[in-house]
């Protein structure tokens, strides 16, 4: 079956063929107005011959009118010939416009069947052109979704990745942290043998403090947690212990009042252990070791916990013991 294309083609050949066609017959419609003009001319010359022999016997004496006769008779006969060449010219240039009206006919209808073949194919090809734009369609919502899927599971994959650093980070922070928990734990036990009976505003300080010390620390966890997600970020690091040692002192200055006299010494031995275990974090997660002061604590010198969790060199642990005593930062 033909393409819409070559119907066109084909169309436009038949509708050329047809203007053709078309000009042929006008110009034997003109040939034929001649010819029938030329008969009508003979036909008048035949009917003045005739009338000129009728008169001749009137006209010419008896020997001139025979002459005449001859002559009237012999023009007669040469236009009656003509007249019936031109007939003949005529039936036949008829014949001709009657073919050329019949081809006509013929181009007039085969153009119709090939406009009405060319919408059908038209249809068809609108039908195909729909079914494979459906096709494509598909193909580009399967390639989408696809393409969704792929990135649904990179991106559950880096939700994985991240809370498997997370959880990396978390396992490293703790384990580093240990000191700080050991000096916090030491400390809340020693707050805890308070009397509550007996010294209940400093019973209320010490559990307050407690309070204030652990937010502390868990805000200090955090944003270690942070700064080691983020690339270990020194800084952060940094800012996070300083910050860390800040609030445990501004807690400590709050409470102490209230803890009355005798645990400013222990007070200080937690904070100088707090200042010890930044240090030792910020060592062990590659931050600045020289932003922060080491001062061995004497609670976890007592408790025998911060020279073993930290594992100081031989020439850090001298550089502490030389340094003890020495007020926290």
């Amino acid at each position: 079956m033909a393409s819409v294309k070559e119907y066109d083609d084909k169309i436009r050949a038949k509708q050329n063929e047809l203007s053709a066609k078309e000009k042929e017959l006008k110009q034997q419609d003109a040939f034929l107005l001649g010819r029938r003009r030329d008969l009508k001319g003979l036909e008048e010359t035949l009917d003045n011959v005739r009338s000129r022999l009728a008169r001749v016997d009137l006209d010419f004496n008896k020997e001139d009118a025979v002459l005449e006769k001859r002559k009237l008779q012999f023009e007669y006969d040469q236009i009656e010939e003509s007249q019936k060449k031109q007939s003949l010219s005529c039936d036949d240039a008829l014949a001709a416009r009657g073919k050329i009206a019949e081809d006509l006919v013929k181009l007039k209808a085969e153009i119709v069947e090939l406009k009405s073949a060319r919408e059908k194919q038209a249809e068809l090809e609108d039908l195909e052109a729909g079914k494979l734009q459906a096709e494509a369609e598909a193909q580009a919502q399967r390639v989408k979704a696809e393409a969704l899927e792929e990135e649904k599971k990179a991106l559950e994959a880096e939700k994985e990745a991240a809370r498997q650093r997370l959880e990396e980070s978390h396992l490293e922070i703790n384990s580093i942290l240990k000191p700080i928990e050991d000096a916090l734990a030491t400390l809340k036990a020693e707050l805890a043998a308070i009397d509550q009976k007996a010294q209940p505003e400093a019973f209320k300080a010490a559990d307050v403090l407690i309070q204030s010390l652990e937010g502390a620390f868990s805000q200090y966890q955090q944003a270690l947690v942070s700064a080691v997600g983020a690339s270990h970020s020194k800084e952060l690091i940094n800012d996070a212990g300083k910050t860390f040692k800040q609030s445990c002192k501004n807690a400590i200055e709050i409470a102490s009042p209230k803890l009355g006299i005798g645990w400013g010494e222990q007070l200080k031995n937690f904070l100088r252990a707090i200042g010890n275990g930044i240090k030792y974090v910020a060592s062990k997660l590659g931050a600045d070791v020289n932003y922060y002061e080491y001062k061995q604590s004497e609670s976890l010198r007592a408790v025998g916990v911060f020279k073993a969790s930290t594992k100081l060199n031989q020439e850090e642990s001298h550089e502490l013991e030389n340094e003890k005593g020495n007020t926290p930062q």
